[in-house]
């Protein structure tokens, strides 16, 4: 590296302006004058270059941090080799800030370097420190876990808390983003409204701490893809369910009971509801419709939330809500794709552990609901 530097330092311009500079003061005085003006040039460059060798395999920082501690220093968008140069002085990771500058321009890392947040350890090698601002910052990442069940706005919230993505900029995307992700998975391409509610999986992620709505999207949206992709359709399903009724009827289920063995019921009451003509009146249908995350999980609707004037509500309309409600797990999706086979009709939850009761006739559930009102309240 060193034979590679003096090269370099032949061909140094300030070196060669200096030589010029002194042949030209002291032609006039001879071949004695300009031999002393060569060899004071040759000094000074000789001086730099073992300069430039201390720096390469020397120690680079200054006395301002102890060797081996940890710094974190920001290199700013647009900012220059002089800027990089005397933030890192700053921070006591170089010491010279002109040597900086004049071995990046030797050793062509001028103009190489990456902005980004870097944690740099004080005592490295000149060169050590170069090649690590040219590679780019480590990628931060931070573990976001998405329960079952969520809607897009409730997963905003959960990324602004915990990856500090905006909520408001992740549901404006996410609420018109399918056609985007149509082409490469094709089970968007019925996705009502172009919206991606339903088709975020709740899963835990890896989300990088710059990551766009877009690439947090992409990685729900894929791992949705891959999920329901594993899942076999009975032909007799899918020639009754296209692929946004199946995901609707799994958000349903996913919103109406907690425990997986009680969702092919509720997939199969939905069945026989609908095959007598009968409206759903799925409470979890009307708090979609609601304001405000107390609203959306009250225990007892009023008679003003079920009278609003939405496809959603289905204590008012006929048949599944145009689209999903949340964004279910695989066990409500296999729910909806092989519901249980049964004459149950009704369902109410009867106690706080989530126990579920399932009826065949009005009568029945009309004592089921007592007994729940008595119990937990509803």
């Amino acid at each position: 590296r060193g034979r590679a530097l003096f090269a370099e330092l032949s061909r140094c311009a300030p070196c060669i302006e200096l030589g010029e500079e002194m042949q030209s003061r002291y032609s006039q005085k001879g071949n004695r004058g300009l031999k002393a003006a060569i060899g004071i040039a040759v000094a000074l460059c000789l001086i730099i270059a073992l300069g430039f060798i201390w720096a390469m395999f020397g120690s680079a920082s200054s006395s301002k941090v102890t060797k081996g501690q940890t710094v974190t220093v920001e290199i700013k968008e647009g900012s220059g080799t002089s800027d990089i140069a005397q933030s890192l002085s700053d921070a006591g990771i170089i010491g010279s800030p002109l040597m900086f500058r004049l071995q990046s321009r030797l050793n062509g890392s001028d103009g190489q370097y990456k902005a980004g947040v870097y944690k740099l350890t004080a005592g490295e090698s000149l060169g050590k420190v170069m090649d690590v601002l040219k590679k780019g910052p480590e990628a931060v990442y931070v573990t976001v876990t998405i329960p079952e069940g969520k809607t897009v706005a409730q997963i905003g919230q959960i990324l602004e808390k915990k990856a500090g993505i905006s909520a408001d900029e992740f549901v404006a995307y996410a609420q018109s983003a399918a056609p985007e992700f149509a082409k490469k998975y094709p089970v968007l391409q019925g996705a009502y409204n172009n919206s991606l509610e339903g088709y975020l999986f709740p899963d835990t992620y890896r989300v990088a701490a710059n990551a766009t709505v877009k690439e947090v999207a992409a990685m729900m949206v894929g791992r949705f893809n891959e999920v329901y992709s594993s899942l076999t359709i009975p032909a007799a399903r899918a020639q009754k369910y296209n692929t946004n009724q199946l995901v609707t009827i799994a958000s349903l289920v996913e919103r109406e009971v907690s425990k997986a063995s009680d969702r092919p019921l509720v997939a199969s009451v939905i069945d026989n509801r609908l095959a007598q003509g009968m409206r759903l009146q799925f409470c979890s249908s009307v708090q979609f419709l609601l304001p405000g995350e107390e609203e959306r999980t009250k225990i007892r609707l009023t008679n003003a939330d079920i009278s609003i004037d939405s496809p959603y509500n289905t204590y008012k309309n006929q048949g599944l809500p145009p689209g999903p409600i949340a964004n279910p797990g695989k066990a409500a999706l296999e729910a909806a794709i092989k519901p249980a086979t049964s004459d149950y009709l009704y369902f109410q939850v009867i106690d706080k552990k989530g126990t579920t009761k399932f009826d065949k006739t009005a009568a029945a559930f009309n004592n089921t609901k007592a007994r729940a009102k008595a119990t937990i309240g509803r």
